[in-house]
């Protein structure tokens, strides 16, 4: 019959007696699976080849109480006779539990070895396999700076903006702002309500709108305020009356 010993019978309190322990691991083995040792004293010297006082006296120490057992079951008994009519045979007490100790940690170290085992038969075969090419992710085609499908909107743009080559100018670097700083590009209905309400101010003031917003990093468009406006103003009056200069001057030429 096999059966495992475990090392805390080393620590228990028949460790110091080494016989009484050497006899008990004995008969552990010898044991039936239900803890039974259905045997005279003579048949278990000869099996173990162990004298016969010797035996005699450990049996005798293990069927005793014991208030130093682990187990406080049966007084802390090893030992107890399988008939009371008859002076031999005994049952293990606390075999049972041995028993299940003994299943637990054997599954415990199959599902370990088992583990073990499986780790490198996977890591073997996988080893075994040639290399799958990496497969490079498609590049996508990238989206030219100018669209020429709606020049940059220009079809919501009025007749004054798409005239005026400062707005049309100020408003595609407004695009590429919005595209290149990582920010969320102008979509086509953003475009067509940005257009339109810009539209409500100066052609001037629109593009220096434009250029409020990219300037302090705005991703929206907003009025200028009143000392920007008269500024623009300003600019713009200065400009028409330059431009209105040239016109008389050819005249008169």
């Amino acid at each position: 019959m096999y059966t495992k010993v475990f090392s805390q019978i080393f620590d228990s309190s028949i460790a110091e007696d080494y016989h009484t322990r050497h006899v008990f691991m004995d008969l552990l083995v010898l044991a039936d699976r239900d803890g039974v040792i259905d045997m005279t004293p003579y048949a278990i010297s000869r099996r173990t080849n162990v004298p016969i006082d010797v035996v005699t006296r450990a049996i005798g120490i293990l069927s005793q109480p014991d208030p130093n057992s682990r187990t406080p079951d049966h007084e802390g008994r090893r030992l107890e006779r399988l008939n009371e009519h008859r002076d031999w045979g005994w049952r293990i007490i606390n075999y049972e539990k041995y028993r299940n100790m003994r299943s637990e940690t054997d599954r415990k170290e199959y599902m370990r070895d088992f583990m073990a085992k499986k780790r490198a038969s996977e890591k073997a075969a996988k080893e075994a396999l040639p290399e799958e090419p990496v497969k490079k992710k498609p590049v996508k085609p990238q989206t030219p700076d100018t669209d020429t499908k709606t020049e940059f909107y220009a079809d919501y743009m009025n007749p004054e903006q798409k005239e005026s080559e400062t707005f049309v100018k100020t408003w595609r670097e407004w695009l590429m702002f919005r595209k290149n700083e990582k920010r969320s590009r102008v979509t086509d209905t953003a475009a067509k309500k940005q257009l339109k309400m810009l539209s409500d101010s100066t052609i001037a003031d629109q593009a220096a709108i434009l250029n409020q917003s990219m300037t302090n990093g705005w991703t929206g468009l907003f009025p200028l305020k009143a000392s920007d406006q008269k500024r623009t103003e300003n600019s713009t009056l200065a400009r028409d009356i330059g431009s209105q200069y040239g016109k008389n001057i050819k005249k008169v030429g």
